[in-house]
C-alpha cells in the first residue's frame, strides 16, 4: 500500500482539512446567518413601536425598569437589519460578529429573566454560530473585507496556529 502525501485528504489522514473548504463552509455560514438576522431585523422595522409594545408588556412583570426596556426594544430592529446586512455582504465582519454576539447575549438574558427556557436556548445557538464565525473570521474569503483588504492580507506576515492550522491557503491543514 502506497503512503498519501501529508497534505492530501484520505480515509488515512480523515482529520484533514483544505483551508478552501474552511473558507466556503465560513462564507456560507455567514450567509446564512446574516440572511437570518437580516430577516428578523426587516420583519420589525416597519413596525417598532408595535414591537416595542410588545417588548414592554413582556418585561412588565420583570424588575428591569421600563425605561431600559423601551430604548432596547427601539434598538434591535434597527440593529438586526445592520448586523444582517453587514454578515450578507461580509462588511465590518469582525464588529458585526461582536455587535451580534452581544445583542444575542442580551437577549438570551432577558429570555432568562422571563423564563422562556425554550427562547434562550435557541437563542444560545445563534450565540455558538456567532462565536464559531469569529473564530474562523480569518478563513474569510468571500466578502466585501476580503475584497478590499486583499493586497493588506496578502503582504501582511503569517502567523502559524498551533495545532497544525495554518493560515487559509488552498493547501490541506491537520485540525488535530
Amino acid at each position: 500500500m502506497t503512503k498519501s502525501p501529508p497534505n492530501e485528504v484520505t480515509m488515512e489522514n480523515p482529520l484533514q482539512v483544505r483551508a478552501s473548504d474552511l473558507g466556503l463552509a465560513h462564507g456560507l455560514a455567514r450567509l446564512a446567518l446574516g440572511l437570518n438576522i437580516l430577516a428578523h431585523g426587516l420583519s420589525r422595522i416597519g413596525d417598532i413601536p408595535g414591537f416595542a409594545a410588545a417588548i414592554e408588556k413582556m418585561f412588565a412583570a420583570t424588575w428591569l425598569p421600563a425605561a431600559a426596556v423601551a430604548v432596547t426594544a427601539y434598538a434591535i430592529p434597527p440593529v438586526e437589519l445592520t448586523v444582517g446586512a453587514l454578515l450578507v455582504l461580509g462588511l465590518f465582519l469582525r464588529p458585526a460578529l461582536v455587535i451580534g454576539t452581544l445583542l444575542l447575549c442580551q437577549l438570551t438574558f432577558g429570555s432568562a429573566l422571563t423564563q422562556q427556557w425554550d427562547i434562550a436556548g435557541i437563542q444560545l445557538v445563534y450565540v455558538a454560530i456567532y462565536t464559531v464565525l469569529l473564530a474562523t473570521a480569518g478563513f474569510d474569503r468571500y466578502s466585501i473585507d476580503r475584497l478590499v483588504r486583499r493586497p493588506a492580507l496578502d503582504s501582511a506576515p503569517r502567523i502559524r496556529a498551533t495545532h497544525g492550522v495554518r493560515e487559509p491557503s488552498d493547501k490541506a491543514i491537520t485540525t488535530v
